[in-house]
C-alpha cells in the first residue's frame, strides 16, 4: 500500500555499504554472498517544490532491516548553506507539541531520539524563494559510524 506513496523518494535513499548500487541491488548482492547485514535507510516525503510562505507537513523516516534495538543512532541534519538557516522555519512533533529545530551557525542539527522503523512528523515553512540542501545522515551513537545518508534538494518559489 505505502510501497507506491514511498516511490519518489526511494531513488534518493543510499545507504552507506552500496557500492554505487541501489538499495534492492545490495539486498540482493548480499543476499547471493550469503551476507544478510542488516540495511539501513533514511526517507523523506517532503516535496521537491514547495511554496514559499506555506507550511508543508512531511514525514522522514528511519529503517533497519535489522534488530533497531541494536543500532542506538543519531540523525545529523546539514545544509547546504549555512547561511539558509535563517530562510525558514522548521519544526517536529513531539508527542503533539511542535517543538523548533534550530541548527547552529555551521548549519547543522544533531536529532538524538531517531527510533528506526519509525518516522518523525515536521514542518517546515520556507520564508524566502530560493533552492536549499538537507543532507541526512543516520549515524550510529557510538562513534558516529555512518549507517545511510539522505540529501534533499528542494526549490521554493
Amino acid at each position: 500500500m505505502y510501497d507506491s506513496w514511498f516511490q519518489p523518494f526511494r531513488d534518493q535513499v543510499s545507504p552507506v555499504r552500496n557500492n554505487g548500487r541501489n538499495n534492492r541491488q545490495n539486498r540482493r548482492a548480499n543476499s547471493q554472498n550469503g551476507n544478510d547485514l542488516p540495511q539501513e535507510s533514511l526517507t523523506s516525503n517532503l516535496s521537491r517544490t514547495v511554496r514559499v510562505h506555506e507550511q508543508q507537513a512531511f514525514q522522514v523516516c528511519a529503517f533497519t532491516t535489522g534488530n533497531p534495538d541494536d543500532k542506538p543512532s543519531k540523525v545529523i541534519v546539514t545544509l547546504g548553506n549555512p547561511e539558509d538557516r535563517h530562510d525558514f522555519d522548521l519544526f517536529i512533533s513531539d508527542g503533539g507539541t511542535l517543538v523548533p529545530v534550530e541548527f547552529d551557525e555551521n548549519g547543522v542539527f544533531v536529532y538524538e531520539e531517531p527510533i528506526l522503523n519509525t518516522c518523525a512528523l515536521l514542518y517546515i515553512t520556507f520564508k524566502a524563494q530560493g533552492h536549499y540542501l538537507f543532507e541526512l545522515d543516520l549515524v550510529l551513537d557510538r562513534g558516529n559510524i555512518p549507517l545511510a545518508n539522505l540529501i534533499q534538494d528542494i526549490t521554493a518559489i
